[in-house]
């Protein structure tokens, strides 16, 4: 593995009134990476798709100036959006339902068989759009990530995630970010 790089990155978690994204295991966000250049933040959708121990999922990014980026939201041509609306992922209006502010410390390396293999240890404040930052909740995770559709890979990383399991004490944390960024925006429940 090489040496971990740091990237701090607040995100802005959008849903509809139902919370439909959260619940699904969606998320929609406009994220700003620190340092980013030229004025510019990510819309980012993840269509998650479960398997078995891991999370498999469809992102799709689009590179946005932050001037303006309320009317993207709203934009037929933002292609994230689009593409959520175009599924009925949504059942509503987009509106605000989460902030997040990771510090994110990744770390690049490869298996045996030559599988990129990312780790990444977060330190995620979660908070309410519309409350003061010090009621924010804080999170800690692990995520290793492969980009790779092989079931070799698929299998060691369960295998992986299942010794860290035992490591650890403590079961993988099905709940992605989204997720918790919904709940502590509406008291704790997710969706429904």
């Amino acid at each position: 593995m090489a040496a971990p790089r740091d990237y701090l990155q607040s995100s802005l978690y959008l849903d509809d009134a139902e919370g439909s994204f959260a619940r699904a295991g969606h998320s929609l966000s406009i994220v700003v990476n620190s340092g980013a250049p030229g004025g510019t933040c990510v819309i980012v959708f993840k269509q998650a798709v479960h398997r078995r121990g891991w999370r498999d999922g469809l992102e799709l990014r689009q590179k946005v100036p932050y001037r303006g980026v309320g009317a993207r939201i709203s934009d037929p041509g933002t292609v994230p959006i689009a593409y959520a609306r175009t599924l009925r992922l949504l059942t509503g209006d987009l509106r605000a339902a989460g902030v997040a502010v990771q510090r994110r410390y990744k770390c690049f390396g490869r298996t045996a068989d030559g599988t990129e293999v990312v780790c990444n240890l977060d330190y995620v404040d979660f908070g309410d759009p519309a409350a003061p930052r010090d009621s924010s909740r804080h999170y800690r995770c692990l995520e290793i990530e492969v980009n790779s559709p092989f079931p070799t890979a698929l299998a060691d990383l369960d295998r992986l995630a299942g010794r860290l399991d035992e490591r650890l004490g403590v079961a993988r944390d099905r709940t992605s970010k989204s997720q918790l960024a919904w709940a502590v925006d509406h008291g704790g429940s997710i969706g429904a």
